[in-house]
C-alpha cells in the first residue's frame, strides 16, 4: 500500500503534474494511420526516477491501444 501511495502522491504534490495530465493531446491511433514519432525526454537522468511512474501509466495506455488496433489489418506496422 505504500508503494502505491508513493507512487501516486505526484499527482497530488505537482501542479505541473496535474497540469499535464489533466487533459489529452496524444491521438493514439494516429500511429496506425499515419507515420508518427514518438519522442519522450524526461530532462536528466535524475528525473526519470521522478516521472517514471507517469511514463509507465502512458507506456501502458500506449500499448492497450496499439494492441487494440492490431487486429485492424489496413493500419501502419508499429516499430519500437
Amino acid at each position: 500500500m505504500a508503494t502505491a501511495r508513493a507512487g501516486l502522491s505526484i499527482f497530488g504534490t505537482d501542479p505541473g503534474v496535474s497540469l499535464v495530465t489533466s487533459y489529452d493531446s496524444i491521438d493514439m491511433s494516429a500511429f496506425r494511420n499515419k507515420k508518427t514519432v514518438l519522442f519522450i525526454n524526461t530532462g536528466s537522468p535524475a528525473d526519470m526516477r521522478y516521472y517514471s511512474i507517469l511514463i509507465s501509466i502512458f507506456l501502458e495506455q500506449f500499448f492497450s491501444s496499439i494492441m487494440r488496433k492490431s487486429l485492424d489489418k489496413n493500419g501502419l506496422p508499429i516499430f519500437f
